[in-house]
């Protein structure tokens, strides 16, 4: 049976989503008991992504293009130099960022942005090296195929797998009927190594003209991705258009079905493809009518809130909130609570910090710590 509760704000906002109105700490009623909402960090430019370093550091995203160094404990930032020239149009810029796993030993720092010549665009992928305050030896990994003339559905979530490997997302760059064609990078999850070069187990790797990057297809515009804590498990959220919001399990060589099924319909209305259901295609573990627009995802594993542990959360962006969900038994997903949804924050992205607190980032520009309440 679904559960689904929606926290109570116990100490409200004057003016929600904006920072003139906003009174922090916010203390939140929530099922893992009440937790302070701190604010971190004002002033960032549509912040997009964020990795921690090994130190406690946190480097974000700001979509304009530029790359921010937190201090935590001071709320202090630094704009690092050496960040590359992102094509800033529309919903493209400098999006996603990820450490390696071994950053202590090879100070690894990945980008993933879009770039633009003669009035296209495309979503690559890219690797640094932090150095002080200045990213260096930049080395392009990946560059998708085709360039494109529209300037959104970039998708651009990282995520290491641990054992070499890189996997990240393309959105369907809104030419939808790219997802489904396997000589095309759009609409697609990727895996390659961490060097750039192809694994030789890549699903599509031995088919005729094929993307070799391509591990799953049928994607409209994935933006997050996170692996299940002890497993190889690959799960990832998906903007639909009107409605047809999905949560998949990503599994090699499977298509997901976009645009030929989904739940969601065209922004004027009518129904988009075959149904919601065809062999051949993935169904999704849930999926979300009305659009919450699903963003940053994570499994947390802290020990901060351990009624929480084991258990996802997404950023919501179209409604307003950080969303929980719980793998059932049989392996479908349940949403259980939605968080923060009386406050009127985007949220963007997701992560758990290194002493188990979340943290999230806004779109009206900041950075918000989530602990419990003392």
């Amino acid at each position: 049976m679904r559960t689904l509760l929606t926290a109570s704000i116990l100490v409200a906002l004057s003016t929600p989503g904006t920072s003139e109105g906003a009174d922090f700490p916010v203390s939140v009623s929530t099922s893992a008991g009440p937790v302070l909402v701190e604010q971190v960090l004002t002033g960032l430019s549509i912040p997009w992504g964020m990795a921690f370093l090994p130190d406690g550091r946190l480097l974000v995203t700001e979509r304009p293009g530029s790359l921010r160094l937190v201090d935590l404990g001071t709320g202090s930032s630094r704009t690092l130099a050496g960040v590359p020239s992102v094509a800033a149009v529309n919903q493209g810029g400098l999006l996603d960022v990820q450490v390696h796993p071994d950053f202590a030993g090879n100070g690894y720092v990945y980008l993933c942005h879009s770039v633009g010549k003669d009035r296209q665009m495309t979503t690559r992928l890219a690797r640094y090296r932090l150095k002080g305050e200045a990213l260096v030896d930049e080395t392009v990994l990946f560059t998708g195929e085709p360039w494109l003339a529209t300037s959104h559905h970039f998708g651009c979530r990282v995520h290491f797998d641990g054992k070499g490997h890189i996997f990240f997302t393309i959105g369907d760059r809104g030419e939808r009927d790219l997802s489904q064609r396997l000589d095309a990078d759009a609409g697609k999850v990727h895996r390659i190594r961490e060097d750039g070069s192809i694994p030789a187990d890549n699903p599509f790797l031995d088919k005729d003209n094929a993307r070799p990057s391509i591990w799953s297809y049928g994607h409209r515009n994935p933006q997050g991705l996170a692996f299940r804590p002890g497993t190889q498990q690959l799960w990832a959220t998906e903007h639909g258009p009107r409605g047809g919001d999905e949560v998949n399990e990503v599994l090699p060589g499977l298509n997901y079905g976009w645009p030929v099924v989904t739940y969601g319909r065209e922004y004027h209305g009518p129904k988009i493809g075959e149904g919601t259901e065809k062999e051949g295609i993935e169904p999704p573990r849930l999926q979300w009518t009305p659009s919450i627009g699903p963003s940053g995802l994570i499994f947390y594993s802290g020990d901060a809130f351990p009624a929480w542990k084991g258990q996802m959360f997404a950023g919501g962006m179209a409604l307003t909130h950080l969303n929980r969900l719980e793998l059932a038994a049989d392996g479908s997903v349940v949403e259980r609570e939605r968080l923060f949804d009386e406050l009127g924050w985007r949220v963007r992205d997701v992560e758990q910090g290194p002493e188990g607190h979340l943290y999230l980032l806004v779109d009206n520009g900041w950075l918000l710590r989530v602990k419990p309440a003392e």
